[in-house]
């Protein structure tokens, strides 16, 4: 079995993943790695275009936490096609690559899942439930970019 599912062995999602983790060879991204990974992501101050399906897009507007410190919490500000504007956030605790989606104005959630995020072989962060990775040192924007874009289409998937 590739995936470990929480429902079936009865542990808690945390317990799964970490059972993941020690079943291959690789671990969960370090605290100092993740800053750095989230660091890079607040950096970009992406804006763009990404198609989410199909015909859907979201434009990416910009990072609403430049000035400040990633540890706490990344946010972007999104907007669909039909102008209604959310706020997207990225934060990693304890292994865990926390991904939301809040309206912009009622503040009320509408997306909310909690991802590995682990060290492969090569040392790249690694979340296999958004289809992404990345060398978290990475300078490389278009790697950096492809990386908020796989967070973003997975945002919107549901």
């Amino acid at each position: 079995m590739d995936r470990l599912d929480p429902l079936l062995t009865g542990r808690s999602t945390t317990a799964a993943h970490a059972a993941l983790a020690s079943s291959r060879s690789v671990a969960y991204l370090g605290p100092a790695q993740a800053r750095e990974l989230l660091r890079r992501l607040r950096d970009l101050n992406l804006n763009a275009l990404v198609r989410v399906s199909g015909d859907r897009r979201v434009a990416i507007l910009g990072c609403l936490s430049v000035d400040h410190p990633v540890e706490e919490e990344l946010r972007y500000a999104l907007r669909t096609e039909g102008s209604h504007e959310q706020e997207l956030s990225i934060a990693w605790h304890d292994g865990l690559l926390r991904v939301g989606l809040v309206d912009a104005r009622t503040r009320a959630p509408e997306f909310s899942l909690e991802v590995p995020l682990l060290r492969d072989e090569e040392g790249r962060a690694t979340a296999t439930e958004l289809s992404a990775r990345i060398h978290p040192e990475s300078t490389d924007p278009r790697e950096v970019e492809h990386f908020l874009r796989r967070v973003v289409r997975r945002a919107f998937a549901a």
